[in-house]
């Protein structure tokens, strides 16, 4: 069983915190979600949490989201990515 039901607010907040996240918006509303953590040594970036809404899945959202997880990773001189 997936993690995420035992999580509570504050467990989401503060990896958040720890890491950052990326919401994604279709139409002003929000459609999916993604998190990240940075790893040992600054070494990678690891991506948790990515989902779309059912209604909104097959339209790429997932593929853009990961998009902006590299894209963050090279802001930060971070040279890999893991899903």
């Amino acid at each position: 069983p997936s993690g995420a039901f035992e999580e509570t607010v504050e467990d989401v907040r503060q990896a958040i915190e720890a890491g950052g996240g990326v919401i994604a918006f279709f139409d002003d509303q929000p459609v999916g979600c993604g998190r990240f953590d940075v790893g040992p040594e600054r070494t990678f970036i690891e991506v948790g949490r990515l989902s779309v809404l059912p209604p909104f899945r097959g339209r790429g959202i997932a593929a853009r989201m990961l998009v902006w997880f590299e894209e963050r990773a090279a802001s930060l001189s971070i040279p890999e990515v893991r899903l």
